[in-house]
């Protein structure tokens, strides 16, 4: 049995991939351990694998109301923070890992790793050429590299990188590199349910995180919904109040709802572009109408990457409730989607991204024996 230390941030969906391998992994045998946020305590743990905090992250909470700059400091920090790069070297101490996997949003510990010789795997949680364009040549990555963490550098010094998405959806899967593999999407669809009724139905999710004008696009998207014979379930993750919203009738709004309860159950996912959001409708084989909230993130080249594959549609955020119904109305009665979603939710099923991430690993570790000291 190995020990695994799994390294991450606070940040929405980034996590559930590194859960989904981490399950993986410990189905195999092995021993997992994470190093995050304080506020993620409760979620490592309710998943069954041993947490440790870092003891000098920035205390953020990205889904209250914050500027971009406050934000993009953050993230800058977390790259290249030496203090939490300490508590990495004190993890690693600790639990002798023989192993880390390490989020690609913080190369200064990627770095870390290899300067002590301890084996490690980035894990890329949206499409590679979000991070190794727009994230690298971004705010972020620019101002991480000016403070000594160089996230190509550092992502090219990892034994392996790990891009758990799409490669027929991400733009940079045809670069080469042999340290480098797509395992598929890590967290996979379930069949489609039959329904009683025959009237669609539609599942609204945006961002966990709080996003400049999110609340305005949840009420142009609830008045759409509200002149369209269909049903709809609205999950605002705290963002929104059903007071803040005056859902029409045929629209529910509620806060926290496990997405894999709803997804086998619903005809259309209208979403931010996130990458977890999409791509888990994409493995149930659902359409998506992405609407991305923010030019900084990935959600623009995910929108992108849906419309290009003939899976949706994208539109931009200052739409207006007739462009965002109409464009409902499309997707619900185009064949054409359902058949490419159907297409590739088939694809990513087999490719079993989570078991595909852990086989990855474990031929790491067993080409890779940990001989290394802090």
């Amino acid at each position: 049995m190995s020990t695994i230390l799994f390294v991450t941030v606070d940040a929405g969906g980034n996590v559930p991939p590194a859960l989904a391998i981490a399950r993986e992994l410990e189905a195999r045998g092995h021993r997992i351990v994470f190093l995050a946020h304080p506020a993620q305590k409760g979620m490592v743990e309710g998943a069954g694998f041993g947490f440790t905090p870092f003891s000098d992250a920035r205390a953020w909470d990205h889904s209250k109301p914050s500027s971009t700059v406050r934000t993009v400091s953050d993230y800058v920090y977390a790259a290249s923070s030496r203090r939490m790069i300490q508590d990495f070297l004190a993890a690693a101490r600790a639990q002798s890992p023989d192993l880390a996997v390490v989020d690609c949003m913080l190369p200064g510990m990627v770095g870390a790793a290899r300067t002590i010789g301890l084996p490690c795997a980035a894990l890329f949680h949206s499409f590679y050429a979000f991070w190794n364009g727009p994230w690298a040549n971004g705010p972020v990555g620019r101002l991480a590299q000016l403070r000594g963490a160089n996230a190509r550098k550092a992502w090219g010094g990892a034994d392996l990188e790990i891009v758990a998405s799409d490669p027929v959806l991400d733009p940079a899967s045809g670069t080469a590199d042999q340290r480098r593999v797509w395992t598929g999407v890590a967290e996979t669809g379930a069949p489609h349910q039959i329904r009683a009724d025959d009237r669609q139905r539609v599942l609204v999710s945006l961002s966990t995180l709080w996003l400049p004008g999110q609340v305005e696009v949840y009420r142009s998207i609830l008045a759409a919904l509200g002149e369209l014979p269909v049903d709809a379930i609205v999950t605002t993750a705290g963002q929104a109040t059903p007071d803040d919203l005056h859902a029409p009738p045929n629209v529910s709004v509620v806060g926290y709802v496990d997405h894999a309860e709803i997804l086998p159950t619903v005809d259309l996912v209208i979403c931010h572009g996130g990458h977890s959001t999409t791509m888990r409708a994409v493995t149930n084989g659902i359409p998506v109408l992405v609407i991305p909230m923010h030019p900084l993130i990935d959600q623009p080249m995910i929108g992108a990457a849906i419309q290009r594959a003939g899976l949706g549609v994208t539109l931009s955020r200052k739409s207006s409730s007739a462009e965002i119904g109409q464009a409902v109305a499309t997707l619900l009665g185009t064949r054409s989607y359902r058949l490419a979603a159907a297409k590739a939710a088939e694809r990513n099923q087999a490719a079993r991204g989570a078991s595909a991430a852990a086989d990855a690993l474990v031929t790491l570790l067993a080409s890779r024996p940990a001989t290394w000291s802090v």
